[in-house]
């Protein structure tokens, strides 16, 4: 199985997925949410997830979906960079420029 880095920006996406969840459903929803991203992740890993390429206006990202969000990753022979992890009526363009 491949090495999964989560990047900084993907952290902080996962925070804030966090604290909505937690916010609105309360903190056992958010744990479960968050451990089905993790394995989502591991499936990508693994090569089990389906994703697609996805050609953006600044450059190209392998996406696939867990729930109510998009993962877009780069991916590498040993690795899997997950970039960002974002709601689909989020601004993808604008928070995928700097990634």
């Amino acid at each position: 199985m491949k090495t999964v880095r989560v990047r900084p920006s993907a952290l902080s996406d996962i925070a804030e997925i966090r604290r909505y969840t937690r916010k609105a459903w309360g903190a056992a929803q958010a744990r479960s949410y968050l451990a089905g991203l993790g394995a989502q992740f591991e499936a990508i890993a693994d090569g089990t997830a389906q994703s697609v390429l996805t050609d953006t206006a600044y450059r190209p990202f392998r996406r696939c979906r867990y729930k109510k969000h998009l993962i877009f990753f780069d991916e590498t022979e040993d690795s899997v960079d997950i970039v960002r992890v974002l709601h689909p009526r989020s601004n993808l363009a604008v928070r995928l420029e700097k990634d």
